[in-house]
C-alpha cells in the first residue's frame, strides 16, 4: 500500500472507515461487485487475520493431543503388577464384605380356587354323544347338568389342596419351632448345608439349644500375593516386597475376615443360636493342621456388622492369635498343650 495511504488509514477512526466502505459500495456498485469476486476467486485463506488465526488454532490442536497422549503413557510392567496384586488382596478379603439375608418362617402359599371349565368340559365330551344334535333342549339341560359337576369337582380338587397346603405348613412350622429351639437333628444339618459352599471348609463339632462348635480350615500365608502393591513417591503404583511385620499383618486380617464371615452366616440361618465357640486350623505344607485360635463369641455382644470385627475378636477376646516376635508372626499352638476337644476338631474331616 501507499505510504501516504497507510498514514491516512492509520489516523482515520474505525467507525469513519467503515462508513466510508459502505458509501462506497453505494456509490460504486460495480467495484464493490469486482473486489467480491477477487475475493472468492483467491480463497477464503486470504480474508482476513481472524481466519488465518483460527486455522492456526485447528492445526495446533493436533499438538496438544500428542502432548496429552505424551503424558498419559502406556501402564508399565510395575503398574500391571500392582494392579494383579490389589485385585488379589480385595478379592481374597471380599469374604468380610459379605452379608447374609437371615432366613425367616416358612410360608407355604395359600392355592388359587380351582377353574371348573376343564371339569366341565371333560363331562361334556363324555356325556354329549348321548343327546342327538337336534335335541337343542335335551342339549341345554346337559350343558347345565355338566357345568354343576365341573364345579362340584372343582370345588372338591380346592378342598384337598388347601388340606395339603395345611399339612405342609403345620410340618413347616414344626421345623420352624425346632430350629428355633437349637433341636441337634434340625440345627446340625441346617449349619452343615449353610456352610458348604464357603470358601474356608467348616466342619460342625456340635450344635444344640442356643450353642454351636465349629471348626474352620483356613487358607495359609502362602495365599497373599508376593509382593505388596504400592504407590511410589512420584505417584506411581508398583510393588514391593513385604516386610515380615506387614505379611503377619495382611494374614490376621485375612484370617479375621473368614471368622467374620463363618459367625455372620451361622447367625443368619441360626437364629436360635446365641453363642458359637469357634476354633481355626490351618495346614501348613508337608505339615498336620495345626490350631491358631479358639474364641467364643456371643450375638447380643459385638459389632457383627463392622468388616474389621473378626480381627477384633482374634485380637482381643481369650484364645486368640497367638503372635511372637518383633514381626508378630502368627503361630500354631503347642500339640502338648491342646485339650480333648481341640484335638477332636483337628482330626475332623474337611
Amino acid at each position: 500500500m501507499h505510504p501516504v495511504r497507510t498514514a491516512r488509514r492509520a489516523v482515520t477512526p474505525k467507525v469513519v472507515r467503515k462508513a466510508s466502505r459502505a458509501v462506497y459500495t453505494v456509490t460504486n456498485p460495480l467495484g464493490a461487485a469486482e473486489n467480491a469476486l477477487i475475493g472468492a476467486a483467491l480463497g477464503p485463506s486470504n480474508r482476513g487475520r481472524g481466519k488465518r488465526t483460527e486455522s492456526r488454532r485447528t492445526a495446533a490442536q493436533p499438538n496438544r493431543g500428542t502432548r496429552q497422549q505424551v503424558a498419559n503413557p502406556q501402564p508399565t510392567a510395575r503398574a500391571i503388577e500392582a494392579s494383579l496384586a490389589e485385585s488379589r488382596l480385595s478379592e481374597l478379603m471380599a469374604v468380610q464384605r459379605e452379608r447374609f439375608t437371615p432366613v425367616e418362617r416358612p410360608i407355604i402359599a395359600a392355592p388359587e380356587p380351582v377353574d371348573p371349565r376343564p371339569f366341565e368340559l371333560d363331562e361334556w365330551k363324555r356325556r354329549r354323544s348321548t343327546v342327538s344334535f337336534w335335541q337343542l333342549g335335551l342339549r341345554r339341560q346337559l350343558r347345565a347338568e355338566c357345568a354343576a359337576t365341573g364345579r362340584i369337582h372343582a370345588a372338591r380338587a380346592y378342598e384337598e389342596f388347601q388340606e395339603q397346603q395345611r399339612i405342609l405348613q403345620s410340618r413347616s412350622d414344626a421345623w420352624w419351632h425346632s430350629l428355633l429351639a437349637g433341636d441337634p437333628t434340625v440345627l446340625q444339618p441346617v449349619l452343615t448345608a449353610a456352610f458348604a459352599d464357603n470358601a474356608a471348609p467348616v466342619s460342625v463339632l456340635d450344635a444344640r439349644g442356643d450353642t454351636a462348635v465349629l471348626a474352620v480350615l483356613l487358607p495359609g500365608v502362602d495365599v497373599l500375593p508376593d509382593k505388596k502393591p504400592h504407590v511410589t513417591p512420584t505417584g506411581k503404583p508398583s510393588v514391593r516386597k513385604w516386610t515380615k511385620s506387614e505379611l503377619n499383618e495382611a494374614y490376621a486380617d485375612l484370617l479375621g475376615a473368614h471368622t467374620l464371615a463363618t459367625v455372620r452366616e451361622a447367625w443368619a440361618v441360626a437364629p436360635g443360636l446365641a453363642k458359637i465357640r469357634i476354633m481355626g486350623m490351618c495346614r501348613t505344607p508337608g505339615m498336620a493342621k495345626g490350631l491358631l485360635f479358639d474364641v467364643s463369641v456371643t450375638r447380643n455382644c459385638g459389632n457383627w456388622l463392622d468388616d474389621r470385627w473378626g480381627r477384633v475378636v482374634l485380637d482381643a477376646t481369650p484364645g486368640g492369635l497367638t503372635r511372637v516376635g518383633r514381626a508378630c508372626e502368627i503361630t500354631s499352638w503347642p500339640a502338648d498343650r491342646l485339650t480333648s476337644d481341640q484335638l477332636r476338631a483337628l482330626a475332623a474331616p474337611a
